[in-house]
């Protein structure tokens, strides 16, 4: 066996002799076979060989020698495991086994199906058709009965050996031819597959270019903006529904025409759009004008661009038009909304400052031309009297048409050379040119006061305001914006304080009002600083007996003194320290009552005025009952002074508020009654018990027939809604007399008492004299 296993044909021999074993390994081993009988032999190959079986060189043997059916089926398993198979196997029928060899036989068929199997036995009564049966096909079948000669064996064993050999090569041959036709088969397939998507993506592509154009066309169409499409030519090759709408073309009317539509101070303009698009550069949002049909100008924002070949060269354009009218009067809305009122149609505050500032410029610079000299101009600063009570009596909707008569009765009394603005509410303001002297500026400002105050109609109202205005002038009280405005606003508040109707602005004012920032830096840390104090002030009866008292508040400034309440209350209620120092009051003059109710003056009762801010807090009737429940205050012990504007802010708030503090025992008055402006359909509707008589009425009641005649109206109405009166400001015995004479229930005043600290108050409560 020194031969190359791979040129060698592998045999297994199976038999449970070891001396048939070796004489087979004998036989196939040797190179010296003696030559079969011709009759023999011719006779063993017509049984062997068939004219299909093609002539192949002898080969060698590569022996395999088995003695056990279980180690037959093993080669037999790991020669097909190691592609190394037999090419036949000499099986005796009665190897030792539990099965036989017809079984074995059987079975190494079932793991090598292309083996030559030669079933050998010494016995007669062996069945060869059923060996046939049972191990199939035949002609892979060799069935011989022992003795067999050397040269039988080695004959058989180089013909079946021949016959595998070339039925190996022949299934290799027909594997090669197989394999060549699946390679093809799937080439053609997989060409026909490609040539079938491709047609499949040729149909996608065509349908999806369908489809865009369609969608092109839709959308063409459809949107909203012109767009029109030119050739490379300039002509028309298509334009859209929105065109047509627009500009009154029809698309038959603009194919393969020039349309002019271009206005002819623009023709400029177009060459410069397509020079852009022969640079292939895009055009975006030029705004301009285009024409319609019957020659109606149209705001237009264009964009556009060209489309190219391959080459680079032009082949048409493609713009779109969108329609900007719309756009432009909005923008022109906003910019008229940005610099005027929407109420009056007069410019606005950022209209009034930026016309000061290009007033100022042309001053200046007017004033350096002429060598030093200045042009004199002045700001008129406005504010109705009385315009908040009338915007809520009578509401918002008569307000705004109040507004809007003044702003037209002012703009008809200044001359075009004039400015006329509304800042905001109830205020306005005048830049008056080309003045002269601070004269002709009085007679203007009493000219518009004269005029506002005419009575106006509205919605069957007769209703009567004011105006308080303030003036400053260019250059003398100002040469910048702020310092102008603010001396005129200055000069506003001093002619409202002083009821004057118009001020010029001073240095004096000024002062008043660094003086007033001083003040308001102080009155900050007053509360804080234990600085306030309350005095008492006594309110007697008609028997000038001691009823009740009224806590007024006083401010001792540790540098300025004792400074009064006309000075720092006013200044609390703008600044909002008013809530604050408000409630110290509420709480210390409960405080106070308290001791005094303790001491058996348990009718005795603390009047306290409640300040405009105050009575707009959203918690006032849970404060009030916080603090009586914390002292242990019996309620009609304090009775609560608002004011009539105070109160007529909104009178239905007021109502509620009065009638919840009513439900707990608290009484109310109305403070310096007769100068505001009451309806008398809500004095009714107050849950309140007294009306004071102002002070103003009482002073010279005694000698002024008007006072008196006012003084009775208010104690007659008083007793015809079953409310007392308090008269303020008593200071004669005469006065005292004729106030008792007309039914006055209650007074107060120096003649029967000043207001004075607590301990003070004590004594003379306790003396029961003044």
């Amino acid at each position: 066996m020194e031969q190359n296993q791979a040129d060698q044909l592998r045999i297994l021999i199976a038999d449970d002799e070891s001396t048939i074993l070796a004489f087979y390994r004998e036989v196939l081993s040797s190179k010296q076979i003696p030559p079969l009988t011709i009759g023999l032999a011719d006779e063993f190959e017509d049984f062997v060989l068939s004219d299909s079986v093609p002539t192949i060189s002898t080969p060698s043997f590569d022996l395999t020698l088995c003695t056990e059916a279980e180690e037959v089926l093993r080669e037999i398993k790991l020669s097909i495991e190691e592609v190394r198979p037999f090419a036949m196997a000499f099986l005796d029928i009665r190897i030792s086994s539990d099965l036989d060899g017809v079984g074995v036989a059987e079975q190494i068929r079932a793991i090598d199906p292309n083996i030559e199997i030669i079933m050998m036995t010494g016995y007669t009564d062996i069945d060869a058709r059923e060996i046939a049966r049972r191990v199939p096909p035949l002609h892979k079948l060799l069935y011989l009965e022992k003795p067999l000669y050397p040269q039988e064996i080695h004959q058989i064993a180089l013909a079946l050996g021949s016959k595998w050999q070339a039925e190996c090569e022949r299934q290799k041959v027909h594997d090669e031819l197989e394999r060549w036709l699946e390679e093809r088969t799937t080439e053609l397939m997989n060409a026909n597959e490609q040539l079938a998507e491709e047609i499949e993506e040729r149909k996608r592509i065509e349908e999806a270019l369908r489809k865009s154009e369609e969608r092109h066309r839709i959308v063409l169409e459809s949107v909203p903006d012109p767009v029109v499409v030119y050739d490379m030519e300039g002509k028309v090759a298509y334009f859209n529904p929105a065109f047509s709408r627009v500009f009154g073309w029809s698309l038959s009317e603009g194919i393969g025409c020039a349309i002019n539509f271009v206005p002819v101070e623009h023709l400029s303009e177009v060459r410069l759009i397509f020079e852009k698009i022969q640079r292939g550069e895009m055009v975006s949002g030029i705004e301009t004008t285009r024409l319609t049909k019957d020659g109606t100008p149209v705001e237009v924002s264009i964009s556009g661009a060209g489309f190219f070949d391959h080459s680079g060269t032009l082949q048409g354009s493609v713009l779109t038009i969108q329609d900007i009218t719309a756009r432009k009067k909005t923008e022109q809305e906003i910019r008229y909304i940005a610099y005027h009122d929407i109420l009056t149609g007069l410019h606005n505050r950022k209209s009034f400052y930026m016309r000061l500032e290009d007033q100022l410029l042309q001053s200046q610079s007017s004033s350096g031309k002429r060598r030093g000299s200045h042009l004199k101009w002045a700001i008129l600063f406005l504010d109705l009297d009385r315009f908040k009570y009338v915007n809520d009596t009578l509401g918002h909707d008569v307000g705004d048409e109040l507004l809007k008569m003044v702003s037209k009765r002012l703009q008809a009394h200044l001359r075009k050379s004039d400015y006329l603005f509304r800042l905001g509410g109830d205020e306005f303001t005048i830049l008056l040119n080309g003045v002269t002297n601070n004269t002709d500026v009085a007679k203007v400002a009493k000219k518009l006061r004269e005029e506002i105050a005419r009575p106006y109609l509205i919605h069957d109202h007769e209703i009567y305001i004011s105006v308080s205005i303030g003036i400053s002038i260019y250059p003398v009280d100002g040469e910048n914006v702020e310092r102008l405005v603010k001396n005129a606003d200055m000069a506003m508040y001093a002619a409202k304080e002083e009821r004057q109707g118009f001020r010029f602005f001073t240095e004096e004012m000024n002062k008043i009002a660094l003086e007033r920032m001083m003040l308001e830096g102080s009155l900050r840390n007053a509360l804080r600083d234990n600085q306030f104090i309350i005095y008492y002030q006594p309110l007697v009866d008609k028997r000038e007996r001691i009823i009740g008292s009224e806590a007024l508040l006083r401010w001792h400034h540790p540098e300025i003194g004792l400074i009064s309440p006309s000075k720092f209350i006013p200044l609390a209620e703008e600044t909002g320290v008013i809530i604050q120092i408000g409630k110290w009051v509420l709480a210390s003059a409960c405080l106070q009552a308290k001791v005094w109710y303790d001491r058996g003056y348990t009718e005795f009762y603390v009047a306290v005025n409640l300040s405009t801010r105050q009575f707009r807090e959203p918690d006032l009737v849970e404060t009030i009952e916080q603090v009586l429940e914390d002292i242990g205050l019996p309620p009609h012990c304090l009775k609560l002074e608002v004011t009539e504007s105070g109160i007529m802010e909104n009178p239905e708030q007021a109502i509620e508020k009065m009638r919840q503090l009513r439900q707990i025992g608290i009484h109310f008055s109305i403070d310096d009654f007769g100068t505001g402006y009451s309806s008398l359909s809500y004095l009714k509707r107050f849950p309140i018990d007294t009306l004071k008589i102002d002070r103003s009425f009482v002073i010279d009641s005694t000698t002024n027939k008007d006072d008196q005649e006012i003084i009775k109206t208010i104690i007659a109405m008083a007793r015809n809604l079953k409310l007392s009166t308090v008269a303020e400001g008593v200071e004669t015995k005469e006065q005292q007399d004729f106030l008792v004479t007309q039914g006055c229930q209650m007074m107060q005043g120096y003649y029967f008492g000043e207001p004075m600290p607590a301990e003070a108050f004590e004594v003379i409560l306790q003396a029961r004299k003044f």
